[in-house]
C-alpha cells in the first residue's frame, strides 16, 4: 500500500513506495481534482464495483494532464 504526505514546505505531494519512477507531484502542477470514477483508468478497471465512487478521486496534474487516481478505504 502507498503512504502519502505533504512536503514540509507545502509544495509537493509525495508517496512511498515510488511507483513507475514517480514519487511526487508538485502542488503548482495540479490542474484539476475529480470526484468519483471520472478518468479512463477508473473506467477501464475490471473490478470497479469494488471501489465505490464516493471513495474515489483523481488528481489531474502536469502539462500533459496525467492522472493520479486514488481510493480512500
Amino acid at each position: 500500500s502507498l503512504s502519502f504526505s505533504l512536503s514540509e514546505d507545502h509544495t509537493r505531494i509525495t508517496w512511498t513506495p515510488a511507483s513507475r519512477g514517480a514519487d511526487h507531484i508538485t502542488i503548482a502542477s495540479i490542474k484539476e481534482l475529480r470526484k468519483g470514477h471520472k478518468t479512463d483508468t477508473f473506467h477501464q478497471h475490471r473490478n470497479i464495483e469494488d471501489f465505490p465512487a464516493a471513495l474515489c478521486f483523481s488528481i489531474i496534474h502536469g502539462d500533459d494532464y496525467k492522472n493520479l487516481d486514488l481510493f480512500v478505504p
